[in-house]
């Protein structure tokens, strides 16, 4: 009798570890060759940098090889005593329209550049007041927002903007043992409109997917699995009938063979 009672927990402990593995594994090999040289996930560099949007603060620094040239432009000189170490980076807000007031030139359009196409267009402005100027504009306010079955939800502002998914999600502590790392949800602007793209985190195709670097105010949310939570609250119920009834059975057949 003592055997079947040992066959019914063993077969209760392999019901309960019934898990599929590769839902939960990054990255996984579709081959048999696990080792693989992995190509950039975008050809032009360029894309890599986020695209400037209205509400972004943005670090503008020009320089010269004559100091007093770009004077008008360094409106955000340092203070006495600091040294300047050729830096003299003003934040500049786009507005609703997507321009900046740049001084001397006026109005200028940076919505829809990223760093690299806006220094080349500060820099051909400026070349009519200062000589071979060097621009260099960066993202000052570049943040993302995680929410859902991570770990660490929240919203991440960063110093620059320049980061992978994977990283993305390291801010974040991982996602949790409930997250569906097959169907990540992510939610990016471009141009006004609003995209939303599915991402799967077992597949390492996303080592080349154009989404694998973020972009400025991209929002991420990692799903829970719905069948799993509802089934666990079910295997919780059932499992504490089950145990007080085994309890049950045990201490009876115990009670009738003393």
């Amino acid at each position: 009798m003592k055997s079947y009672i040992l066959m019914f927990l063993s077969f209760l402990s392999i019901v309960s570890c019934n898990v599929h593995p590769e839902k939960y594994i990054y990255f996984q090999h579709k081959y048999g060759d696990r080792s693989e040289i992995i190509s950039d996930s975008v050809s032009n560099t360029t894309s890599v940098y986020t695209v400037f949007q209205p509400d972004d603060l943005v670090a503008i620094s020009v320089t010269s090889i004559d100091p007093e040239a770009v004077k008008p432009f360094a409106t955000d000189l340092p203070s006495k005593g600091e040294s300047s170490k050729g830096d003299n980076a003003a934040g500049y807000l786009i507005d609703a329209n997507g321009n900046i007031e740049f001084p001397l030139i006026g109005t200028v359009k940076l919505a829809g550049l990223n760093r690299i196409q806006a220094s080349l267009l500060l820099k051909e402005k400026i070349t009519s007041y200062v000589k071979s100027p060097i621009v260099n504009v960066r993202l000052q306010n570049f943040k993302i927002t995680i929410l859902g079955e991570v770990n660490r939800p929240g919203v991440f502002t960063l110093n620059h903007e320049k980061i992978t998914l994977p990283e993305a999600l390291g801010l974040a502590g991982d996602l949790s043992i409930n997250g569906v790392r097959e169907n990540v949800l992510l939610i990016r602007e471009e141009e006004g409109v609003k995209k939303e793209i599915r991402i799967n985190l077992t597949s390492r195709d996303i080592f080349r997917s154009p989404y694998y670097y973020l972009h400025q105010n991209d929002i991420l949310y990692v799903e829970p699995f719905k069948s799993k939570i509802a089934a666990s609250q079910q295997v919780t119920a059932y499992g504490s009938l089950v145990i007080a009834g085994t309890t049950l059975f045990i201490t009876i057949l115990n009670y009738l063979t003393r």
